[in-house]
């Protein structure tokens, strides 16, 4: 489901990092802010890089709010193993639409699971409890 990572020239402003997302509709590109969110940006390639996300399912759609994915039981009950929790960055990028977010696990701690938002207005209540790490660039109309 998660795929490889590659790192492009933006015109002369430098180097992003960009997640492709591969779905049965088709493939997402997400642009990482590792400036912002160094230490959340960092925890989702370690387990991008562990294939951990490889075959997980989007397991939660709530219309005009967001999908979900990122559990190993494709339920919301579980985390991936041997990776650990860590603490919650302070995010100040709102949840705007194509915007993606960890969830958190407990206060102040995040895991696996992620969410892209469907629209602002469906998602803005979870702002400041789970931390936005990247934005869609490409392929948006596949949510």
């Amino acid at each position: 489901m998660l795929g490889l990572f590659k790192k492009e020239d933006t015109g002369g402003s430098g180097v992003r990092t960009v997640a492709r997302i591969f779905t049965s509709k088709g493939m997402m590109e997400a642009d990482l802010l590792t400036d912002e969110m160094p230490i959340t940006t960092a925890h989702f390639i370690r387990l991008v890089q562990s294939e951990f996300y490889n075959g997980l399912q989007f397991f939660r759609y709530i219309p005009e709010v967001l999908i979900q994915t990122g559990c190993p039981y494709n339920n919301g009950m579980g985390a991936a193993p041997n990776v650990g929790h860590i603490s919650q960055e302070t995010c100040n990028v709102p949840l705007n639409e194509g915007v993606l977010a960890m969830t958190h696990t407990a206060p102040h701690m995040i895991g696996s699971q992620f969410f892209i938002c469907l629209s602002r207005r469906g998602a803005s209540h979870l702002e400041g409890s789970c931390p936005a790490f990247a934005k869609i660039t490409a392929g948006g109309t596949v949510m």
